[in-house]
């Protein structure tokens, strides 16, 4: 009765799982504006744009949540929230190599398929939606994006079974990934006797270092949304709008264009309307999904915003 009352004790609650989870989420996004800024700030570090996904999965993500698992059994955040991965198998052990290889899988090398694969798939969307190839490559596309949102869905119902069996005490293991790293969680046990003496140097203990990176994390969301907000109040510190894009007389063509554009005769054009300038559509959608930017300009451009111009018939 007691070893199952410990076990019950030990079981971390589905909400710490998801503040994990949530703080998973948010660093993707604070680093990517960190770095996005940075790049904005400085012409020689543009290539941060276009390999902003291999950096941070392969050189922040990647060394950070192998040094926790390492080190603390646990993916760092994790460890934010007190928890711990113990072997399915023994559970009183370390994690074997293959937890290891297994875990690093699924919480590095899997985001970052996925990430690829909804991007590739949300570039096909983009030319399906502007039509800009011929009807023989129509099904493939349609193909690949059915696919990708059949993974995607696939993934949420297994997913969210596995919470309905873990809530019911039908399943140790709160996630699939998990399973795959033949690991479940449990609360770490030693923070668990330090909280016995809730005084302030646990408190402070428990904190710091090991969390730094967490408060890190936070402070960079809550600067950007300082940032945003100074923007929209017209007082940003950071970078001023660039000046307008000289203009341009009629019929010249700018050497500057790194677009090498094939297309003769009739073909579809669009415009960005950060820059003014106007490109063929097909060669823009794709320069700006590699680089994010004008290519004449360097002025930050998203294609969602591109305004396509239609000849008269």
């Amino acid at each position: 009765m007691e070893e199952n009352f410990f076990y019950h004790q030990n079981n971390p609650s589905i909400l710490d799982f998801f503040a994990q989870e949530a703080l998973d989420n948010l660093f993707y996004p604070a680093a990517q504006k960190f770095l996005f800024y940075l790049a904005n700030r400085y012409d020689n570090l543009t290539v941060v744009k276009k390999w902003f996904n291999e950096i941070y999965y392969f050189s922040l993500l990647f060394p950070l949540q192998y040094h926790y698992l390492k080190k603390y059994n646990a993916t760092f955040f994790e460890n934010f929230y007190g928890l711990e991965r113990k072997n399915i198998q023994n559970p009183l052990g370390k994690l074997s190599k293959k937890n290891l290889i297994l875990s690093l899988g699924t919480v590095v090398i899997w985001p970052y398929l996925k990430s690829k694969l909804n991007e590739f798939s949300e570039k096909l969307s983009y030319e399906n939606d502007f039509s800009i190839n011929d009807n023989k490559k129509l099904n493939w596309k349609k193909f690949i994006i059915g696919s990708n949102s059949a993974i995607n869905i696939i993934f949420i119902v297994i997913n969210t079974f596995q919470h309905i069996k873990y809530l019911s005490e039908k399943s140790e293991i709160i996630s699939p990934l998990l399973w795959i790293s033949g690991v479940k969680l449990k609360y770490n046990e030693r923070l668990m006797a330090e909280n016995e003496n809730f005084t302030l140097k646990n408190i402070i203990k428990g904190i710091f270092p090991s969390n730094i990176f967490g408060i890190g994390a936070f402070l960079i969301e809550l600067t950007n949304m300082l940032q945003t907000e100074n923007k929209n109040n017209g007082n940003s510190f950071f970078i001023p709008p660039p000046p307008p894009p000289p203009r341009l007389n009629q019929g010249y063509s700018h050497d500057d264009n790194p677009i090498k554009c094939h297309h003769v005769g009739n073909y579809s054009k669009a415009v960005i309307p950060e820059s003014g300038h106007m490109y063929c559509l097909e060669c823009i959608i794709k320069f700006l999904i590699e680089n994010g930017y004008c290519p004449i300009t360097k002025i930050p451009a998203d294609v969602h915003n591109l305004i396509r111009i239609y000849s008269p018939v």
